[in-house]
């Protein structure tokens, strides 16, 4: 992998009414993508309220040049569609990837017991290097990167009592648990930036 990757979080606001038809759309957006574009590394679709309405989207691809092939795909013109339609609200943050890590190559779609944990942390200088050096676990996932000033940490598993605490490491801004609604990435993703 190398520094021109591209991580992203959506956060999108719908009706509770057209959860079923985005779910359904954002699956077909995901899997397809999955099966044909190898510079789309990973997406995850999840929600954090009971009714669905708030929802967190996850995109890391290879490149310009990946995400360029993903947003010209007919399944993402399919879903863009049905967003504009139906997304009441949209904000994009750009995430900068620190360590990525990711074992094998994932499908997860329809009811599961995933979920995924997102830390918006403060980190103390003194605590960078350790953070850094944390280890992924038992976890299917780990991802960890900066989001503004702060750190921004999913660790995603069908166990939250995998789930790490972090308050040694700084100051926790916030932590939601999100429901998964789909996942897909492609085989063993490991990445560690060379620079803080």
């Amino acid at each position: 992998m190398t520094d021109g990757l591209i991580f992203r979080m959506y956060k999108l606001v719908i009706e509770p009414k057209d959860r079923q038809a985005f779910v359904e759309e954002g699956e077909n957006n995901f899997t397809v993508s999955h099966k044909n574009e190898p510079g789309t590394l990973l997406m995850y679709a999840t929600h954090s309220d009971e009714v669905g309405a708030v929802n967190y989207v996850f995109e890391l691809y290879l490149n310009k040049k990946s995400y360029r092939i993903h947003a010209d795909s007919s399944q993402f013109k399919r879903y863009g569609k049905l967003a504009q339609k139906i997304i009441k609200k949209k904000e994009l943050f750009e995430l900068e990837p620190i360590l990525l890590s990711s074992p094998k190559n994932l499908e997860i779609v329809g009811k599961n017991p995933y979920s995924i944990r997102m830390t918006k942390l403060k980190v103390e200088d003194s605590q960078i290097d350790l953070l850094l050096r944390q280890t992924k676990g038992e976890l299917t996932a780990f991802h960890l990167a900066k989001l503004d000033n702060y750190w921004l940490i999913l660790e995603v598993s069908d166990d939250s009592q995998l789930y790490r605490d972090w308050t040694s490491f700084g100051q926790v801004i916030n932590r939601k648990d999100l429901k998964l609604d789909t996942l897909v990435n492609q085989a063993k993703i490991d990445y560690l930036a060379e620079s803080k």
